[in-house]
């Protein structure tokens, strides 16, 4: 006969149907609860007594309870060190999931706040996607990589603002991965952001943008305005603000 403990372990999140495929079933989930030996998070979703709740455990609770998700963008890229900027309040974890999620994700008590992204700019949605592990039973959570988290964040661009934050990161990325960046510049759908990447790259100058075969990149066709009120870029075929990424990173305000 399963038991709680045997089921769910410290700091994991659980609904009813997680429980119940598991054996234990709704009077037995009552009887927890009226005993406290379950905590409950908000409606329907539960947890034991134990550590903190953190946004890892929410990530990886739906990753358990069947949501194929991953930690993406700008929070991936802070992750690796390339986020300078500290916002006040609740931090914003950016999410690419398929599926809708939960409700109760953002109403629980954790000082985070989930941004849920449906539309993957990638054919292959596991490319550049890697496991990190995290806290006392070494769980993983998947991430980006810097090279495809670049790239979710280019499909994303809208300011020169937006533009002037990313070449900053970017000018920290000395150490990206050429190969690897191949492949994801290659699986991208997103055309806005395979010719921003390209762009911010040449101007940051770092050593793997000579090693990106662009040959091998479909760039679309057509003119992309990445910004309103720029100039166009007749090699990247894009608007961008309209003074040069060159020297003081301050320079097109």
């Amino acid at each position: 006969m399963a038991t709680l403990y045997s089921v769910l372990q410290d700091g994991l999140l659980v609904d009813r149907a997680y429980l119940q495929k598991r054996g234990i079933n709704r009077t037995a989930v009552d009887y927890y609860i009226r005993s406290g030996k379950l905590i409950v998070v908000a409606h329907g979703v539960y947890r034991k007594p134990g550590p903190s709740l953190t946004w890892q455990h929410v990530v990886y609770s739906l990753n358990q309870m069947g949501y194929k998700l991953h930690v993406g963008q700008r929070f991936s890229l802070g992750y690796y060190g390339f986020e300078h900027y500290v916002k006040l309040g609740k931090q914003e974890i950016t999410i690419y999931c398929s599926s809708r999620l939960p409700q109760w994700i953002n109403i629980i008590d954790i000082n985070f706040h989930f941004i849920v992204l449906t539309h993957n700019p990638f054919k292959d949605t596991d490319i550049g996607i890697v496991d990190i592990p995290f806290g006392h039973f070494d769980w993983t959570i998947k991430y980006s990589s810097p090279e495809r988290a670049f790239l979710e964040l280019m499909s994303s661009m809208h300011t020169s603002e937006d533009i002037l934050h990313a070449k900053i990161m970017m000018e920290g990325a000395m150490n990206l991965r050429p190969d690897l960046l191949q492949n994801v510049l290659a699986d991208c759908k997103s055309i806005k952001a395979k010719r921003l990447f390209m762009w911010l790259s040449k101007s940051v100058g770092h050593p793997w943008y000579r090693r990106i075969d662009a040959s091998r990149i479909d760039f679309g066709s057509g003119k992309r305005q990445i910004v309103t009120d720029g100039v166009f870029d007749p090699e990247f075929n894009i608007t961008v603000p309209k003074e040069p990424f060159n020297g003081d990173s301050t320079s097109i305000f």
